[in-house]
């Protein structure tokens, strides 16, 4: 339904498509915000979520850990501990700067959009 009254106010409304070509300035923040929620959704999300699932299924309220089968009382090396916990700050870390960008594209978009504002008397 949305794109159906999309292509009706483009092919309606005059010059619509041709402002669409010239002001480069009203797509870019769209597209930026648009392809770092992709990737966030996409890439990024599920990443951090599978590695926050394998850093907390690795320990128990005991202060064991718990395996893949489902085994109380494993206790991992160091070395694995740390490497989950890597992963998971990796991937939250991106995530969190790909929702910095968003926001940022998002305020420009706004500024883009204020500026087109005219008054008339």
């Amino acid at each position: 339904m949305a794109r159906r009254a999309f292509h009706i106010w483009i092919l309606e409304t005059p010059r619509a498509y041709q402002s669409l070509q010239v002001h480069w300035s009203l797509w870019v923040p769209l597209i930026v915000n648009a392809g770092v929620a992709e990737l966030n959704r996409s890439v990024y999300g599920p990443s951090t979520n599978r590695a926050m699932e394998k850093n907390m299924g690795s320990k128990d309220s005991q202060g064991g850990t718990q395996g893949d089968t489902g085994t109380l009382g494993e206790h991992r090396a160091p070395d694995d501990r740390s490497k989950l916990k890597r992963a998971f700050e990796r991937s939250h870390v991106m995530s969190i700067h790909l929702n910095a960008i968003g926001i940022i594209a998002t305020v420009w978009y706004g500024f883009v959009l204020s500026s087109r504002i005219e008054f008339k008397d």
